[in-house]
This record gives C-alpha cells, sequence and structure tokens, in this order.
C-alpha cells in the first residue's frame, strides 16, 4: 500500500536553533492551556483545549487534582482543539493541524489516527502508511499494528500485509516481541512473525516486561521468560508486577519476595508488603511494619502503624497517629511529629503542619514555611504549590518562580530541543 502525504505543516511554534535540554511545564488558566519554561516565558503562541500524553501519572496523595507528571512520547504533544486532535513539537519539526476525531500519541515514531470514521497509521510529518481502513486500529509496537474487525483481533505490518490472521477475540499489543493471545479457553503468545511460541496453556498471560511475564497456571501463578521457561514455577496465589529487580507473590494470604531469576528472597510470611526502595522493602507481621533488606534479613523490627518507602536514605513512618522521619538504623531524623509527611525528593520533603504544607530539609529544618494549601514533590528543581486557590512554582528554598495564577499545572520536566 502506498504512503500519502496528505497534510502541509503550516509552523507557528517557536523554533529552538539548536539542541539543549529545557525545563518545561503545562499550565491552564481560563480553561486554555500553555506550555512554559522554568522562566516563566510562554513557548506556545496560542492556547489548546487539552494536552494529552503516554507519560501522566497520577497521584492521589493530599490532592484535588490528580495528574502529577506529564511528559509528550518522544517529544511530541497531542492536543485537542475544537474537539479535534492534532500533533506538534517545540522545535516546530512536528506540526500537525488538529483534524482527527481520535488519535493515539506517537510511538516508535508512529500514531494511530481516526478520522471520517476510518483508521490510519500517520508518521511524524504527517504522511500516511496504507489508506484509511474500515478496520479498528487498537495499538502500535514493535512495528506491528493491532486491529480489530467484527469483534476478532489480529495483526498486520506498516505495509498492510497481514502477520497474524483476525480471528481471534482476544489478543493484546506486543511487548518484548511477544504478544498474548486466548485460543480455546487457554493462553499462549506470539512472536512478531505470526508463531505461535508459547503453546495456549494459561489460564491467564500478563504482557512481557523485561522480558518476563506473569502467567496464571492450573497450579497457580507464575513467572515465565520469553522462551516459555519457568523463571518462578507456578504455585503462589498472586503475583505482583516487578519492580527494582523484585515480585512480591502471595501464598494463600500471606506475602513474600523473589527476584528477576526466580530465587525466592523470603518466604510468603508477611500479612502485608511494599516493593523494595533503596535496598529496603516495608513489611507487615502482627498488625505492625518493619523493614527487611533484599536478603530478607530484618533492619527495623515491628513497632510502626505504616512505613513508606525509603527514599534518599530517608524513611516515613508511623507511629501514635503521627507520622515522622527515621534513617535505616532506625534512628530519628527530628524530634517532630507530624499530621501527614511524604518522602523526600531532591533533598527535601512535604509535611503537613495544622492545615498547611510545608517543606523540610534532609536534616529535618523545615526550610519552607507550611503556608500551603497544597503542594507537590520538588521534581527537577521545582515544586508546584497552591495558594489562594491557584497554582504555582518555588524553588528549593520557598521563593516563587512562577506566581500561583494558573487554575492547574504539571510538574516542570526536561525535554531535549
Amino acid at each position: 500500500m502506498k504512503k500519502q502525504l496528505i497534510f502541509i505543516s503550516v509552523i507557528f511554534f517557536i523554533k529552538i536553533s539548536f539542541a539543549q535540554e529545557i525545563n518545561i511545564a503545562l499550565v491552564q488558566s481560563e480553561k486554555k492551556w500553555q506550555i512554559i519554561d522554568d522562566a516563566g516565558q510562554i513557548l506556545t503562541p496560542k492556547n489548546f483545549d487539552f494536552f494529552y500524553s503516554s507519560g501522566l501519572e497520577y497521584s492521589t496523595e493530599y490532592s484535588e487534582y490528580k495528574s502529577l507528571i506529564f511528559k509528550p512520547s518522544e517529544n511530541i504533544f497531542k492536543y485537542r482543539q475544537n474537539l479535534k486532535y492534532g500533533f506538534f513539537n517545540l522545535s516546530g519539526t512536528v506540526n500537525i493541524p488538529p483534524e482527527f476525531d481520535y488519535a493515539e500519541n506517537f510511538k516508535n515514531g508512529m500514531a494511530i489516527v481516526y478520522k471520517d470514521k476510518k483508521f490510519g497509521l500517520i508518521d511524524t510529518a504527517g504522511n500516511r502508511y496504507f489508506n484509511f481502513s474500515d478496520y479498528e486500529l487498537l495499538d502500535f509496537n514493535d512495528n506491528l499494528i493491532l486491529f480489530k474487525d467484527n469483534k476478532k483481533h489480529g495483526f498486520f505490518d506498516i505495509n498492510g500485509n497481514i502477520i497474524i490472521p483476525c480471528e481471534y477475540k482476544k489478543l493484546r499489543p506486543f511487548r518484548c516481541n511477544r504478544a498474548a493471545v486466548k485460543i480455546k479457553g487457554k493462553y499462549g503468545y506470539f512472536d512478531t512473525n505470526g508463531n505461535l511460541v508459547a503453546a495456549p496453556e494459561y489460564l491467564y498471560a500478563g504482557d512481557f516486561k523485561n522480558n518476563r511475564a506473569i502467567v496464571l497456571t492450573d497450579s497457580g501463578y507464575a513467572v515465565i521468560d520469553t522462551a516459555g521457561k519457568y523463571v518462578i514455577k507456578p504455585g503462589y496465589t498472586k503475583i505482583k508486577n516487578e519492580k527494582n529487580g523484585f515480585y512480591l507473590v502471595k501464598k494463600d494470604k500471606f506475602w513474600g519476595f523473589a527476584d528477576t531469576s526466580g530465587r525466592q528472597i523470603t518466604e510468603p510470611v508477611f500479612s502485608a508488603a511494599g516493593y523494595f526502595s533503596e535496598g529496603l522493602a516495608a513489611v507487615k507481621k502482627l498488625k505492625l511494619w518493619g523493614m527487611i533488606d533484599e536478603n530478607g534479613k530484618q533492619k527495623i523490627i515491628y513497632k510502626y502503624q505504616k512505613i513508606k518507602q525509603c527514599k534518599e536514605n530517608r524513611i516515613v513512618v508511623k507511629q501514635n497517629d503521627f507520622w515522622h522521619y527515621i534513617f535505616p538504623d532506625d534512628k530519628r531524623l527530628n524530634n517532630e511529629n507530624y499530621k501527614k509527611a511524604y518522602n523526600f525528593s531532591c533533598g527535601r520533603a512535604r509535611v503537613l503542619i495544622e492545615d498547611k504544607i510545608g517543606f523540610i530539609d534532609k536534616n529535618g529544618n523545615l526550610i519552607v514555611p507550611a503556608i500551603f494549601e497544597n503542594a507537590y514533590d520538588f521534581k527537577n528543581g521545582y515544586a508546584r504549590i497552591k495558594q489562594n486557590g491557584k497554582w504555582g512554582f518555588i524553588d528549593k528554598n520557598g521563593n516563587f518562580i512562577i506566581e500561583p495564577v494558573y487554575t492547574h499545572i504539571s510538574d516542570f520536566f526536561k525535554i531535549r530541543m
């Protein structure tokens, strides 16, 4: 199928003439969105209805507004204007007008779009790959497109060649060159050549991550590699996704840990457990929390109501209904007890004093007074704060770098221009 140029780009975005890394944030004012740098300069000469990103993350801790981090996919922003979708980047090399009724974010230089009740695939110049079709395009990864037709799924490549026939009711996107498929009630995996490399023998098959996938067998949950070999053998009631090199594994009502080689770090003996961070994991026994190291050795005895992850060699713990900070050796950072407290980030941590938020430094000193109605952790040197109903940014010493004048804002994040 032939490529067709479907857009003529009209560059109207500010161009930056040489490659550099800059801090940018998304800000909303009067129901419109713009992009600013950390000097407060507006980088987009027009306002947008909304921005979208596959890198959008969320936080529910003491927040009325959930969006925390907005990082554009491949530095390309998807936006909505007058109920239509388009794309651009700040250097001006991508400028696809808002003509689509729906659009996915760019991935591997391609984006799925929907226009005039037909789906298609475009590149960053707006070039169309194969004619827009009646097939519903669901995902693009590993240079293959997951499509749907009459409730059945299949894959074709960007030239329109069928790789996996459209005959499966359940077929998921490729991850690590593997796609889970359901055949006659059981799950297996295809490779990118359309070969069934893992026979359909699983009751459940998760997506691959770091060449590992969680599966459910008749004997319980397990972890396999891309060759279908067991890394963690079946027998668990539940396995949570790997993070920082470890899986949380559950047997009956209790949790334990296994690493990515399948080595069991601890037996499932904990009533609750968190992921490892900086070599430590919070674990719960008999209604109280302590911490273990990556060898399963106990580092902090079970005496706390709650423990958060270790960040920057500091740990937030709850005791007697108040929060305070300790070091990994269980010594206190300071003598303060807080109504709420959060992990360290960029050498600062949020604390709730009475009904306002401030920030302490790594020595436990209140370096930014508790004067904010809401605030988020520092990212790339700056923190979002809310004062008098509006959002702005402060630096690590509490100085305003952007006055609180916006309805909503994202964190600052770095992009390379």
